[in-house]
């Protein structure tokens, strides 16, 4: 069963004040505004059934093989790294931030 991304209408009480104090120009951060995401869960969706335990969401699936091929890192590693690199949650689209209108 393919898991759901998070609401992107909620507001998170930390998160949305860290994300906003990232560069958009550091190229991670890039990175993740160019790949179509929302393609690659279209494309990954039909290898998921409609039944079962939710999995994560596919976003944060490809990222963190993207981040273990761009950083030559084991499975481990890649975790650990990814809970104290805010600009690895952002790419992998736990970060958001909420564009001004």
């Amino acid at each position: 069963m393919q898991g759901e991304p998070p609401d992107k209408r909620q507001r998170q009480f930390l998160y949305e004040g860290l994300a906003e104090m990232l560069n958009p120009q550091e190229p991670l951060y890039k990175l993740g505004e160019e790949i179509d995401w929302d393609g690659l869960v279209k494309e990954f969706s039909k290898y998921y059934v409609d039944f079962g335990r939710p999995s994560h969401p596919t976003r944060m699936m490809v990222s963190l093989l993207l981040l273990k091929q761009l950083f030559d890192i084991g499975d481990e590693k890649v975790v650990e790294q990814w809970t104290h690199n805010p600009y690895w949650q952002y790419f992998s689209g736990k970060l958001r931030v909420m564009r001004r209108i």
